[in-house]
């Protein structure tokens, strides 16, 4: 694999089909069943895996399943976060888009929680969410941000006409290429080029 690449996943413990698990790893990867994901850090000799789930369900298997292989594990929260969750109406939901909290150490373990709980409890409407002035807020520096390709703001409002309005503050977020040979993945990539060499910001891919 190229060395250059990180390779981001998502088990069954996360919300959509991910048909991969934090299962014991086999010798032998069938891929007309589920597939562990540490059966694919084996076979590629991995010695680092990024998993961005939807929810905290797997935090504690994929730890141990990591250092039972003795293979750095990086955890990350995919966050659907808009421009005001007091507003519960189809317009506010006009201005979503997707980001992954990350893990940069163990402290930063109570500091996603605090957030992850929150954007699942009074912030929710349909699903968990959370605002830019929110993540400013309880930001620390234990965290990493990166901003999705297919369901970030560059995307939905370039794709879908949303109205997403980022506000970073002193965050310094990383953009994700996540390039699946779809038609319009030319427009995301010119549109994210631009956007972070206007602003200083820097690729994660």
């Amino acid at each position: 694999m190229n060395n250059n690449i990180i390779s981001v996943f998502s088990s069954h413990y996360s919300l959509g089909r991910s048909i991969l698990t934090l299962d014991n790893p086999e010798d032998d990867i069938d891929v007309s069943k589920p597939v562990s994901i540490f059966s694919i850090a084996q076979k590629y000799s991995l010695n680092k895996i990024f998993l961005r789930d939807s929810s905290f369900s797997g935090f504690i298997s994929f730890f141990k399943g990591c250092q039972k292989l003795n293979i750095q594990g990086i955890f990350g929260i995919k966050l659907v976060i808009c421009n005001d969750t007091t507003k519960k109406d189809d317009e506010s939901r006009k201005t979503e888009s997707v980001v992954t909290i990350w893990m940069k150490n163990s402290d930063a373990y109570k500091d996603l929680l605090k957030i992850y709980s929150k954007s699942h409890t009074e912030n929710f409407y349909y699903y968990g969410r959370y605002s830019w002035n929110e993540l400013i807020e309880n930001w620390s520096d234990n965290l990493i941000l990166s901003v999705d390709f297919y369901n970030g703001f560059l995307a939905r409002n370039l794709l879908e006409n949303y109205q997403c309005i980022p506000n970073f503050g002193p965050i310094k977020p990383y953009f994700e290429y996540s390039l699946m040979g779809l038609p319009f993945d030319s427009l995301i990539e010119k549109a994210t080029d631009e956007y972070i060499k206007n602003n200083g910001f820097e690729k994660l891919n």
